[in-house]
């Protein structure tokens, strides 16, 4: 169940948060539009897609939406106390989301009617090699400009080779996955110009390295 609330609030705080909407969610009106997002993705995935109950999950995801505009109206609050503290504000935030999931779900007590999808974790963990670590990437460099913008101007071409990249190690030890992996890597050195491009591959292949460490200890 941890997963399946960690896919559902990764793709709504990354691919679904446009640039736009993270601005506006510094008001409380766009605040109330992210949160939406964020209630509307839950019961998509959970229900539209898992079909698990509506009944079963609803307590989760109305406590998940409520926690989620408290835990964002602090980060608003952080962000204007320590305009300074950008990379803390923003990490303290992820953390503060995630614990409140572990809270949810032992709160909750779903006991063992939980569908078993084998493709909730891959999917999470493309999330995290593409949107998560763009996003990510953008914050922690905000001191660099000139690296943030060329970051911005390559986000589709790095994505891309983040997720094939990592997609030859869900394929397995054969042809297939090497194929796959040296794709990933002949489209991220031919799609990638400028003086940072050896740093981005040397850091594209870590962040895929340490998600694929981190399925060897789930898996």
């Amino acid at each position: 169940m941890i997963w399946i609330l960690l896919l559902c609030h990764f793709i709504a705080d990354y691919p679904l948060q446009t640039d736009a909407i993270a601005r506006g969610k510094k008001h409380v009106r766009g605040l109330i539009v992210h949160v939406a997002i964020h209630f509307i993705t839950l019961l998509v995935i959970m229900v539209g897609v898992l079909r698990m109950d509506l009944s079963l999950v609803l307590p989760a995801i109305l406590a998940l939406t409520g926690l989620h505009f408290a835990i964002d109206t602090w980060k608003n609050i952080l962000s204007n106390l320590r305009p300074g503290w950008v990379i803390f504000t923003y990490l303290q935030d992820q953390v503060l989301h995630v614990i409140s999931i572990l809270v949810v779900v032992s709160w909750v007590g779903f006991g063992t009617d939980i569908p078993r999808s084998s493709w909730i974790i891959p999917a999470l963990s493309l999330v995290w090699v593409t949107h998560v670590w763009f996003v990510t990437e953008r914050l922690v460099t905000y001191k660099s400009p000139e690296y943030q913008q060329w970051v911005n101007g390559q986000s589709w071409p790095r994505m891309t080779g983040r997720a094939l990249i990592l997609s030859a190690w869900f394929i397995g030890s054969n042809l297939w996955a090497l194929l796959v992996l040296v794709v990933g890597l002949f489209h991220h050195w031919i799609d990638l110009a400028g003086p940072f491009h050896s740093r981005a591959l040397l850091i594209d292949i870590s962040v895929v390295l340490c998600v694929v460490a981190g399925l060897t200890l789930i898996y």
